[in-house]
This record gives C-alpha cells, structure tokens and sequence, in this order.
C-alpha cells in the first residue's frame, strides 16, 4: 500500500470523523493523509484520466468501480428513453440495484484519505458508484469527491453522497471538464498541499508513455515533428508542445497551448456553453484489429452546444470496432464563427496526420464525419481551406508552431443530416463547389428530416461539380438518428466507402 501526499488537509479530521459520523465540509488543507487510495467509476473514460492522475501524482492505489453488467454503448444513449441509463435514471430502485463486482477493496481498513471519482449524470453522482459508499464504513476516513463534466458542476453531488454514506468526513470535492489536463489535476491538489508520495515531473500536460526500449530522445512536449515541407518558416516554427499519442489506449488530446489559440476572445468564451478555461480537444477513441485508417468525429448541436455521446462517442465506438482510430472533436461553440471552429478542426487533423505512423495508419487514410452542425463544420474545413492556410489568418497574432505546417485535409467527408453550406442553409452553388476540390462524399439523412429537400440539392450539387457522391435516404427517419439503428444502419455503408477510398490512397 502507497502513502502519498506528505501534507495534504491539516485539521480535516475532527469529532465527527472520529465518532464515526458523516461531515461535508468546504475542502481545506489537513494534516499527514497516510495511505491514499483512488476510487473511481467511468463510463467514456474521462473520469478514469483525471483517477490515474490523482494516483500518480499522490502515489495512492486504484480501483476502478466496475459494474457486473458494464454499460454499453446502446445503455448510455440519453436521448433514447429505452436506453438503460434513462430508464434507471427515471427509476431510483434500477440505480441502487447496479451490482458492482468490487465493492470493498483488500486493506480498506488501512487507508486514510478516499478520493472518488464519478461522471454527472443528469445532476447528480453517476449512480454505479452508490453501492460502493453504501457498502462501506468511512469512519476515521478523509473522503475527497470529484467528477468530470463537460458543463454541470459538481452540485449537490457530494452532499448527497455524504448523507448516503452516513460516516467519514467528506470534503466538498472539485469538478474538472471533460478534457482535464494533468496540470489541472495537479492544481487543484497542490491547493489542498504538498506532495510527495507520487511523481511530480510530469505535470504540464497527458501523461506520457513510457518511450521503451529506445535511446531515441522524444521531442519536448511529445509532438513527433511533421515531415519537412521545404518552406522556411516551417523549419524554423518551434516544435509543437502537445500530447504523445497512446494508440492503444483512450486519450484526451488538448488541441491548443493555453495563451496561444489562434482568434480567441474571452468574452466569446464566457458566453459559450463551455465557459472560461475551455480549451478544444479531442478524444481518441483505438482501432480493434487491423487499422484502416483515422476518422474525426464532429458532433452536432446548432453551434451551441455538441451532442457528444450519441454523435461522437457511439459512432466512435461502433466506427473503431471496424477497424478505424477515431476521434471525437471538441470544437468552439457559438459566439464564435463556424470559421474558427474550422481551426480546430483542422487543428485536430493535423495532429492525426503528424502521428500517422504512431497510429498505424497511411497518412492520406484520413476522413472527417459530421452531424447536423458538424458537418457543415467538416465542410468549412474541406470547401474554404486549401488545407495549409495558417491559423495567422484568422489571428495574426497568433504564433504558429511545426504543427501548423501539416495538412489538414482529409480523403472523405461524411454529412450525416448535414450539408455543404451554414447552418441551415446549403451551398449549393456548383462553381464554388467545384473550385473547393471536394473529396468523395458521403451522405446519409431520413425523408422526415425538415432539410430533407436541402440534401437532395446539395447533393446533386455536388454530384454536378464532379465530386464522388454516395447517398443513402431513410424513409420516415427525422433528424438526430446519429450512430443508426435498424431503420437507419449508415455505419456498415460508411464503413465500404472509406475502405474502397483507403484502399485507393
């Protein structure tokens, strides 16, 4: 068993901890922590990121809460009522009955400080972690809430737990987005105290894998440079401080440096649905079996917001069984333009392209995919950039790095309800079209969809202007059917397409 943080809570451990009754109280440094242990339960794996760096940095053990019937894609499905996670959600029984197959881990008696970890599922505590503090004593125990959300708080989620438990003292815990870096874990436990019983070194950003069996020094930051290009300020661009990539394993990629993000403004960032501190990224989701190549995902939601789980996490999931490394993108919502949010998008291509070899794919196996509002998104990028045009652009203050000298084009697009155009209105006009060298495209929607008639146009549009176009019309299917279901099966038609166009490259 680790002992970990030197002086992490001085004085947290008062009467009530000691006479066995539960207190939640704002968190506060206390004294010697002794032995830590990290508790966590996570449904995409952004929890789990955010756990790994708590144990880490403060030398404690792991568990991962792990439900006897682990969740799904279909069970995680919000806006289908039928989908486990609603009808449990609508159920408060169905919550508590969820069965873990851990409950009490080896030495529970010896730990100090519990740190636990959960998703906010519709407000609250993600309910899979409910059976773990019913199902254990915290007394004489610190316990240290935290979650991942990408824009409720922590609410009343630790009070609730606190009165559930019925002992310990239990801190009032941190809530950290959904693209948390290492540093932002790191932060927040240093303003709870000193470390020492874990690694300290590796706090500016994901953390990075061990290189192996290899003498080769890896580049600062971990970005591998892209190949040369022949220009000048390319060669001379510093190199790019972002994450390695960890191929076979989930990873949070934060697309941009904090203090250099190409057409910032905080007033646009404050009035976003992401908020202050936001910064975009991506979520990489690893092929199974043979690697076909790399999609992006970009979920939809009118600019306001991204329907991240049923337009971004299951179709990756379901895309990545097929073979292809996929990645969700986190793009800047409204009141930026769909123009900035391009740069990211190009931002999220470019850092797929210079890791190709790192990701076992061609580096010309690239496609984007988009949803409503994503992909208008997707075709921003592909219809009005050339694919090298700098981030200086749109921001000639912004300083651009070895990243920014790699292609951002892609071999396909897919427009899932979506269209060429901006929001709600395609483009549609075959010279502009035929101007952006378009690659194949790939178009799916439903006849009950309120643009229907607007992808008909846009697709011959673009059929005219002498693009590759496959279409695949639903009947009595409306808007939002993201990764498909019987009456809309799109995936196993995408799937063909990008084969026979990687097949080619």
């Amino acid at each position: 068993m680790k002992k970990g943080l030197s002086a992490l809570l001085a004085a947290c451990i008062g009467l009530s901890g000691a006479m066995g009754l539960a207190a939640c109280r704002e968190s506060e440094p206390i004294g010697d922590p002794g032995n830590v242990l990290v508790v966590y339960f996570s449904a995409t794996g952004n929890t789990e990121q955010v756990a790994n760096y708590i144990a880490e940095a403060t030398g404690g053990d792991i568990l991962e809460l792990v439900p006897v019937e682990p969740y799904t894609a279909d069970d995680l499905r919000w806006t289908d009522d039928n989908s486990r996670v609603v009808q449990e959600h609508e159920n408060e029984e169905l919550q508590n009955s969820v069965e873990l197959v851990t409950v009490t881990p080896d030495g529970w008696e010896n730990y100090d400080t519990v740190f636990l970890g959960y998703p906010i599922w519709w407000g609250i505590a993600a309910w899979p972690v409910n059976g773990f503090v019913t199902g254990n004593d915290f007394s004489g125990k610190t316990v240290i809430p935290f979650c991942t959300s990408s824009s409720s708080g922590i609410g009343e989620s630790g009070d609730l737990l606190t009165d559930m438990a019925g002992t310990g003292e239990w801190l009032s815990g941190h809530r950290f987005r959904s693209s948390a870096s290492q540093s932002d874990v790191v932060g927040w436990l240093e303003t709870l105290g000193n470390f020492s019983g874990g690694d300290m070194g590796n706090a500016g950003g994901t953390v990075t894998p061990d290189p192996g069996d290899t003498d080769e020094e890896q580049p600062d930051g971990g970005y591998m440079p892209p190949p040369e290009t022949g220009d000048g300020p390319a060669e001379n661009a510093p190199t790019a401080d972002i994450a390695v990539p960890t191929p076979d394993v989930r990873q949070t990629i934060l697309l941009w440096n904090e203090g250099n993000i190409p057409a910032y403004n905080e007033s646009y960032q404050a009035a976003s649905a992401d908020g202050l501190g936001f910064i975009p990224y991506i979520e990489s989701f690893p092929a199974q079996g043979e690697v076909k190549g790399a999609v992006l995902i970009c979920p939809g939601g009118a600019f306001q917001f991204r329907s991240t789980v049923s337009e971004g996490y299951n179709v990756a999931e379901e895309l990545s069984a097929r073979g292809y490394q996929c990645f969700v993108v986190s793009y800047r919502l409204r009141p930026y333009s769909q123009e900035v949010s391009a740069l990211d998008l190009a931002r999220a291509v470019r850092y797929v392209r210079a890791n190709a070899e790192a990701y076992g794919i061609n580096e010309n196996d690239i496609a984007v995919v988009g949803f409503s509002a994503g992909g208008i998104l997707c075709g921003e990028l592909l219809l009005h950039s050339d694919g090298y045009q700098l981030p200086t652009e749109s921001d000639p203050d912004y300083v651009p790095d070895s990243l920014d000298y790699v292609s951002a084009e892609a071999s396909a697009i897919g427009h899932i309800y979506s269209f060429y155009g901006r929001l709600s209105v395609s483009d549609n006009n075959v010279e502009t079209l035929r101007a952006g060298n378009l690659p194949p495209t790939f178009y799916a929607y439903g006849t009950r969809d309120p643009f229907y008639r607007q992808f008909i146009q846009n697709a011959d549009a673009v059929r005219e202007a002498g693009v590759e176009v496959e279409e695949h019309v639903f009947e009595n299917v409306g808007h939002g059917f993201g990764a498909g279901n019987a009456s809309c099966d799109w995936i196993p038609s995408f799937d063909t397409f990008l084969t026979n166009i990687f097949e080619e490259n």
